[in-house]
């Protein structure tokens, strides 16, 4: 799943820096380079378990590279849980193999990438002020939250820190066509990591709707006495660009956004603004040669990875990425 990585100034969501000249903005940085950044933020877990005892999480970093020369960093980050008793079973057999203590976790690898874009004629895409980062999922998990608050308290929690980090994920811009061209918009429905602790506050600039805080961590919106979510369309009018193919839609620790809308036909029709057939949520079906130990191979991972982020941007503009993964 792709994700623009971006540093701004805290309180102003328009100045954003350059990547590769950050303490031109900010002189507090540890370093001038997002890479030289990212790199010693790697290397201090790379190998060493990290341990969160108040969310109960194990993080270690097995490898990493970053590649100055094409502005490119890929890691393998394993994490899991730990804190519970859980037995391990032979699912051929039934019986059981291994008994799981709470201190021990199951550390399951996942592959991630991130490149600042440069044009076809070698400058950087947009001043670069935009990273794309590619985060691998495994039966619906990642570690982008977990990779974001980690790296935000290695690098931004320093005192006179004026830099916020931004990490938002990207769908196309065909999703925000249908929005703009349905008759109405009757609900949404916004999955979320955790459940904001004020929700009427979180979704205030709507005017007039119901909310419904589910167990779930789901949030619903739906209009009263029958009405139509008129705002959203005027949000997706405003991300919509001409010409363009993605854009960002949400705002970080959303897992799911899905909307249902009166289409051009007077039918309901339900979608997601993440995933759906739009396919920002790529579902990878490696064959057995591109398996090692039923999980993908590090450099199927990688292909796919540089694939979705060339979708990402537009190709007449922006060099293609092309790499042999190093990890």
């Amino acid at each position: 799943m792709p994700y623009n990585f971006q540093l701004r100034k805290k309180g102003d969501k328009d100045k954003l820096w350059d990547l590769t000249n950050l303490r031109t903005h900010d002189p507090t940085l540890s370093d001038n380079h997002i890479l030289d950044i990212l790199e010693d933020f790697l290397q201090q877990v790379t190998g060493n378990l990290d341990k969160n005892k108040d969310d109960e999480k194990a993080v270690v970093v097995k490898d990493y590279n970053v590649d100055k020369s094409n502005n490119l960093v890929e890691a393998i980050i394993s994490t899991g849980d730990f804190g519970y008793r859980s037995e391990l079973r032979d699912v051929n057999s039934g019986q059981v193999t291994h008994n799981k203590s709470t201190s021990e976790a199951e550390l399951i690898p996942y592959y991630l990438s991130m490149w600042i874009p440069e044009t076809v004629s070698g400058d950087l895409y947009e001043s670069g002020q935009r990273g794309i980062m590619v985060f691998q999922r495994i039966n619906g998990r990642s570690i982008m939250t977990r990779f974001k608050k980690r790296f935000h308290s290695f690098a931004l929690t320093h005192d006179d820190c004026n830099t916020m980090l931004e990490m938002n994920p990207i769908t196309r811009q065909e999703v925000l066509r249908k929005v703009l061209q349905s008759q109405s918009v009757k609900r949404i429905e916004i999955e979320v990591d955790e459940v904001p602790a004020d929700t009427e506050k979180e979704v205030q600039y709507i005017e007039g709707m119901d909310t419904h805080d589910a167990e779930t961590q789901s949030i619903v919106l739906k209009p009263k006495r029958g009405g139509s979510l008129l705002p959203i369309k005027s949000i997706a009018r405003q991300l919509k660009r001409d010409g363009g193919s993605f854009a960002q839609v949400v705002s970080d620790d959303v897992l799911e956004l899905k909307t249902t809308i009166k289409n051009e036909h007077g039918k309901k029709e339900t979608f997601s603004l993440i995933d759906d057939k739009l396919r920002m949520r790529k579902e990878l079906d490696p064959s057995q040669k591109n398996l090692n130990g039923g999980l993908p191979t590090t450099s199927y991972l990688a292909d796919q990875a540089a694939l979705m982020t060339n979708q990402v941007l537009p190709q007449n503009i922006v060099k293609t990425l092309n790499y042999s993964t190093k990890v």
